[in-house]
């Protein structure tokens, strides 16, 4: 799982079903059990940060105090591999789950009685006032308020390539791409969910990684350590493959730096001056 920061602590979540807060200098402030997992090879949903709570996810979600990590609320949702998201809507934040529910951070109340599609995998994606849902059978939302209940509206309703999607989507200029498991990449108009191409990138290995973008330039990757190289846009026009060491985790770009942690070592790549 990915460690979240309010910018004075970074918490982090264990597999195991083990929270803990630390100080910059990795002095410990508070570690508890949460929920041990009853899946045997653990949780994998990042913890996030919503309304000055640390939200956790294992079966049941849990709102925690950030400065003691007592619980504060917890709620029962569907189970999900994939990590929630927070997202603005109007004045108010709410959590958007892969499980298709729509979570109030204040309380841990759900906000609607219908739920949305259930992402097994991966994470939703909330991009100009837009949630999207993005695996074989995809789907986008909008929501809006009455008073205080939330309206949810379905924009449209898409077929991608087959298979586990482990990667999240990504956004860019009106299209919205998506990876299954095999590489196999979907690039999508994001107001109406039609297909705008597809392409087998033939990566091998699994794609564990969510693609990421350097201006125009979208990098998608396999655990084996093989990294697409593409232009992003309507067409498809690939730049090459990279390779570097095994790994599942995502790029992270940072300035003019790529960082990326492999299964041995951690990587910084910057362009030569």
């Amino acid at each position: 799982m990915t460690p979240v920061s309010d910018g004075n602590t970074v918490y982090v979540f264990f597999g195991n079903g083990i929270a803990a807060a630390y100080d910059f200098e990795g002095k410990r402030k508070w570690l508890r059990l949460v929920q041990k997992p009853t899946q045997g090879w653990g949780s994998s949903a990042s913890p996030l940060i919503a309304d000055g709570k640390l939200i956790i996810h294992v079966n049941t979600m849990y709102g925690l105090d950030l400065k003691t990590g007592k619980t504060v609320w917890e709620t029962k949702t569907r189970h999900s591999w994939g990590t929630s998201i927070p997202f603005q809507l109007g004045d108010k934040v709410l959590i958007a789950t892969p499980g298709g529910d729509i979570i109030n951070p204040k309380d841990g109340k759900s906000l609607i009685a219908k739920k949305l599609i259930k992402l097994s995998y991966n994470a939703p994606l909330w991009h100009d006032n837009v949630l999207y849902y993005i695996q074989a059978n995809s789907a986008a939302y909008s929501f809006s308020w009455e008073g205080e209940k939330l309206i949810t509206k379905e924009l449209w309703k898409s077929k991608l390539q087959g298979g586990r999607y482990y990667a999240s989507p990504l956004i860019h200029d009106g299209i919205i791409y998506g990876v299954n498991q095999k590489s196999f990449l979907t690039a999508l108009n994001t107001a109406d969910g039609i297909e705008i191409y597809k392409q087998d990138l033939k990566l091998g290995g699994t794609a564990y990684p969510s693609p990421v973008l350097i201006g125009t330039t979208l990098l998608v990757s396999s655990d084996n350590g093989k990294t697409a190289v593409i232009v992003a846009g309507k067409e498809y026009k690939a730049l090459g493959q990279n390779i570097s060491e095994k790994g599942r985790s995502s790029f992270i770009i940072e300035d003019d730096k790529i960082y990326y942690h492999g299964l041995k070592n951690l990587y910084c790549i910057q362009e030569g001056k």
